[in-house]
């Protein structure tokens, strides 16, 4: 059995459509079900030195420094309070991933999109204001 797995611009489509037959034809002749998506490609967050992924991380840095609380847990937490502003529950079977005490998690940043990424650098601003904590975003800012 071959896997067509690959993400391609809309104008290769047709480059590619023989290929695809030929991976859907083997599969029908085997009685197998196929399951194909076609989605646009989104834009990934991005990294590196004043990057989102910089941001993200040296705002919750900040926090975890002011308040004690490990880093780890901090981001936890802003992942979570960012699922009711749109951002991505992380699934496993169809069912929401929980933690040990109930609380759904959210995906994880690597695999988040910028404007996903943007939800969480949202996120841990409000926890900041919360908080009371003034963060230093010029040394963070995208």
């Amino acid at each position: 059995m071959r896997t067509f797995n690959r993400i391609f611009p809309a104008r290769a489509f047709k480059m590619h459509w023989d290929e695809m037959k030929t991976v859907m034809h083997e599969i029908d002749d085997a009685g197998k079900q196929i399951h194909i998506l076609i989605e646009p490609e989104k834009r990934k967050r991005s990294v590196g030195y004043k990057s989102q992924n910089h941001h993200l991380n040296g705002h919750i840095q900040q926090i975890s420094m002011s308040t004690g609380q490990p880093f780890d847990d901090i981001k936890k937490y802003v992942k979570q309070q960012a699922i009711s502003m749109g951002y991505p529950i992380l699934e496993r079977f169809g069912q929401p991933v929980r933690d040990l005490w109930g609380n759904i998690q959210g995906i994880s940043e690597s695999d988040s999109t910028s404007d996903q990424c943007a939800l969480l650098i949202e996120a841990t601003h409000q926890l900041a204001a919360e908080l009371g904590i003034i963060l230093q975003e010029d040394e963070y800012a995208t």
